[in-house]
């Protein structure tokens, strides 16, 4: 009986062990693979129902394979990681990028840069669209001025024009904003600052014909008031002028003319008393003193002088709050000499008297301060303003 696959046709190079199976696989499970016999020593040993066929070679020897296998060593390559993660973080771009980055690498070579941009773009994340636009126009100072002067032209108060666009200007292009339909936000972009510009201009045109029209048309009242008045030279008729126009055309020719003919009632009249009892009212210039005069002297020389003098000092007693408030935003606006002279230039340009151009501020620069006031429908408080310096400029 043969067991196996029997006699079979071996190729060369090739062992064949066969015969009953397990008996098979015992032989060569514990025969072939003993480390010092070779396939031809063992398959020589084999007898009974298992045999060998095929090559036998005295130099060929089976090994039990290992359960592990052991791999070869990685090459030691120099992989510069940070690089990697700092390209991809710049590619990227946004707050969550640079600060993974600075998590993984809060000590490398990028750490601070990494930590200088974050620390900007959280700022920016802050701001809002609208200031982002109003800063990427890149508005230098006389451009912020052209804006407020034209602001201050439409009406809204932006409390000089220095150029800084602080907490009034803020509320002035907010105002302009919610007058024009737009998002008001106090923040302006190129659109806008056309606008305002082209509003301001439109504006500063139409005042510059009422102020024409309106200075032809008060200086043709006084002119025709002088004629019927103080023209006359007489007493009564320069103190009815200089009632109606204390600031007009002819106040200072009829206050010198009055001023002259006080002085010679003064070498005229024989009551030296009285002469006496005037001059210490003048040195004392006051609502009382000149009342004390005429207590003692109710129809005397300079009684109409001295009740004119009443009239126009309790006028600045009733106004001085107002004065008041009027000269701190004058002073708050830090006009110099030289301000003042480009002023009075202006002033006299548009043909209103300031008396000696040399950016002294006098009684002469007040009453044409005054004066362009009441022209231009400004508040007649003798005192710069925003308001005033704006119309003083209008181009």
């Amino acid at each position: 009986m043969n067991f196996g696959l029997g006699q079979i046709n071996v190729p060369q190079g090739v062992l064949v062990v066969n015969g009953i199976a397990q008996r098979t696989v015992n032989a060569i499970n514990t025969q072939f693979f003993e480390p010092s016999r070779s396939t031809r020593a063992v398959g020589n040993t084999l007898v009974g129902h298992e045999r060998s066929q095929g090559y036998l070679s005295l130099h060929s020897y089976l090994n039990r394979a290992t359960d592990t296998i052991t791999p070869e060593p990685e090459p030691d390559i120099d992989v510069d990681l940070e690089q990697g993660f700092w390209d991809f973080t710049k590619q990227e771009n946004t707050i969550a990028a640079y600060d993974a980055f600075i998590k993984r690498f809060p000590n490398g070579r990028y750490a601070t840069v990494a930590r200088t941009t974050l620390t900007k773009m959280r700022a920016d994340a802050s701001i809002s669209p609208a200031e982002l636009a109003e800063r990427a126009l890149n508005l230098s100072r006389d451009e912020k001025q052209d804006i407020q002067r034209a602001l201050t032209v439409l009406g809204h108060d932006t409390r000089g024009v220095d150029g800084l666009f602080g907490p009034a200007s803020c509320r002035s292009i907010k105002a302009w904003q919610a007058n024009n339909q737009r998002r008001a936000h106090g923040f302006l972009n190129g659109g806008q600052v056309r606008t305002i510009l082209e509003q301001g201009a439109n504006r500063r045109r139409v005042l510059t014909e009422e102020a024409k029209r309106k200075r032809a048309e008060l200086d043709a009242q006084d002119r025709a008031f002088w004629r019927a008045t103080g023209m006359s030279g007489q007493e009564y008729d320069l103190r009815v002028y200089l009632n109606k126009y204390p600031d007009g055309l002819f106040a200072q020719s009829a206050q010198v003319s009055l001023d002259r003919i006080v002085a010679e009632k003064s070498r005229k009249t024989i009551n030296a008393t009285e002469v006496s009892v005037w001059r210490a009212a003048v040195n004392q210039n006051t609502v009382a003193s000149y009342r004390n005069y005429l207590r003692q002297y109710q129809r005397g020389t300079f009684s109409g002088e001295a009740k004119s003098r009443i009239q126009k000092l309790s006028i600045q007693d009733a106004n001085r709050e107002k004065n008041a408030e009027a000269l701190r935003v004058e002073k708050s606006m830090n006009f110099n000499k030289v301000m003042w002279l480009v002023v009075e230039r202006h002033l006299a340009n548009s043909g209103i008297n300031t008396g000696k151009v040399d950016g002294v501020v006098d009684q002469s620069t007040r009453k044409a301060l005054r004066q362009f006031q009441k022209v231009n429908d400004l508040p007649a408080t003798w005192f710069m303003s925003p308001n005033t310096l704006s119309r003083v400029f209008i181009r």
